[in-house]
């Protein structure tokens, strides 16, 4: 049984020897390893790139005084048509009239400027994200969106 086992030790230690040269040679060269690394780190999950930055002109939030002023002026021009229930309609008619048009005119005279960056992701799809003040991102920054907010991707 000792002359077997030893034999049979022989025999391993020729197979690895044998075995150990192709085995390295099989073995994914050194230089691919930092390749597969770096594939990996750019694998960023809501990582993108800014492709624009552009100034769009937005309606301005009513504050309610035009639909105040309407609603005065056109219950003012509504009374002066008619006579009885039918200037009592008129009178009505002509407030909300009158508010709905002054809200809308106020709407359309009070213009805001926003910002929108365009984010090309990884992933392939573009996000747009608006802000009320100019931002500081500019096309080609490298970013990152986290929680629904664009912030800057460390590299």
């Amino acid at each position: 049984m000792i002359s077997l086992s030893g034999k049979l030790y022989s025999h391993l230690v020729a197979i690895v020897v044998a075995v150990l040269p192709a085995a390295a040679t099989i073995a994914a060269p050194a230089d691919t390893a930092p390749i597969l690394l770096a594939q990996a780190t750019t694998d960023c999950k809501g990582c993108g790139e800014v492709t624009a930055v552009r100034a769009v002109e937005v309606e301005g939030k009513p504050t309610g005084v035009g639909i105040g002023i309407g609603a005065v002026v056109g219950g003012i021009l509504g009374n002066k048509v008619g006579g009885g229930t039918g200037r009592t309609v008129a009178t009505v008619g002509g407030a909300v009239a009158g508010g709905y048009a002054g809200n809308e005119i106020e709407k359309r005279t009070r213009k805001d400027t926003q910002y929108e960056v365009v984010v090309r992701l990884q992933s392939g799809k573009s996000r747009v994200f608006r802000f009320d003040d100019k931002p500081h991102w500019e096309v080609g920054d490298l970013v990152k969106v986290v929680n629904g907010t664009l912030v800057e991707r460390d590299e």
